[in-house]
């Protein structure tokens, strides 16, 4: 009896250990969306997304992040389109990564896996919200006392390929934050890119110039290479007001200095108000304009425009707070692309609820 006493103690003990090294977060949004596209017919549809995360606490430097989410294999989209008679929903890893923080150097942190985009961000100009890169990074941040300072770099891979040569993403980016206004500048260099298949989908550039091969026989396309390399020179900046609600302006530019046509692009906007106790609003605007080449186009918005570059336009957004943990959100998107020649529009009406 002393025993199976004991032993009920010990499996009490390691069981309260696990719960305090472990952590679960997760949200579910469901999405009623319209997209009206010139040539198209148009489209409704309703979406969900869900994603469960767990991290655990592996020693005192050293986590593990783990996330399932809904959708495909999609590297810009979590989404699950309900339809296919109540047929059941696929699940992806979406992120796997560890994160080991060195005692002895203090603010750097060490990723590796698949991970989240550690670069800061402005909006979706260059990267989407949804995508998460494979490869090793560090994060470097310096807190003084008029500013904070932060370094963050990474090598990340793209692609592997069995038969020709990896593509590699190089990135590093600086950044500097004084009170209400942060700024910066970021490099990113893809290696083996022009004459090289696109990424995930063998036959679309997503707005990228491309070079189509094809079936002499049945002139049908079998592959498509880039037609450019890709060197992208970002620089960004942000800045909160405070005009009796919370006001926040920003901007980003990025060029593309190896491309030989349409290698720049920008976005400006913003905010007010902050959605976040029960009750609050927030309005934000912003206008971004990519051209063809400017950034890879798989790694973009995957809303605005339809997805890619070589698309212009406004994203006009609202978000009420329903209540704690419990958002509703509207978003217009008013777009021209492929070189302004078509008009895209796409309206967004999302619940979201995290836990």
């Amino acid at each position: 009896m002393i025993i199976l006493c004991g032993a009920s103690l010990s499996a009490k003990a390691e069981e309260v250990s696990w719960t305090e090294k472990v952590s679960f977060k997760g949200d579910l949004r469901l999405r009623e969306e319209w997209i009206d596209q010139e040539g198209k017919n148009e489209r409704t549809r309703t979406r969900l997304r869900a994603r469960l995360s767990a991290t655990a606490q592996v020693n005192d430097t050293v986590q593990v992040k783990l996330r399932l989410a809904s959708g495909s294999d999609d590297p810009v989209s979590s989404n699950q389109t309900l339809d296919d008679g109540f047929s059941s929903k696929d699940i992806q890893l979406d992120r796997a990564y560890v994160i080991w923080s060195p005692d002895k150097v203090e603010g750097i942190d060490l990723l590796g896996g698949k991970m989240l985009v550690l670069f800061l961000k402005v909006k979706g100009l260059l990267w989407d919200g949804d995508l998460n890169p494979e490869g090793v990074a560090a994060q470097y941040t310096s807190e003084g006392d008029v500013a904070t300072f932060y370094f963050n770099g990474a090598v990340l891979v793209p692609e592997e390929r069995s038969s020709e040569s990896e593509t590699y993403l190089y990135g590093v980016q600086a950044a500097v934050e004084a009170g209400p206004v942060i700024g910066g500048a970021g490099f990113f260099y893809y290696d083996n890119m022009r004459g090289f298949p696109t990424f995930f989908d063998p036959t679309d550039g997503f707005g990228n110039d491309v070079v189509d091969m094809v079936d002499p026989l049945t002139m049908e396309v079998t592959q498509t290479l880039y037609a450019e390399d890709f060197s992208e020179l970002e620089l960004f900046a942000k800045a909160k007001l405070d005009l009796g609600i919370p006001v926040m302006v920003y901007g980003d530019y990025v060029n593309n200095t190896e491309a030989t046509t349409e290698d720049s692009g920008f976005m400006f906007g913003i905010t007010f108000g902050k959605s976040k106790d029960p009750g609050t609003f927030q309005m934000d605007y912003n206008y971004p304009d990519l051209e063809a080449n400017v950034v890879v186009g798989i790694f973009t918005d995957s809303d605005s425009g339809g997805g890619g570059t070589d698309v212009e336009g406004y994203r006009l957004q609202a978000k009420h707070q329903l209540a704690k943990s419990l958002q509703l959100s509207a978003t217009i998107f008013v777009n021209e692309i492929d070189n302004g020649s078509k008009d895209y529009n796409r309206g967004q009406l999302d619940l979201i609820a995290k836990f």
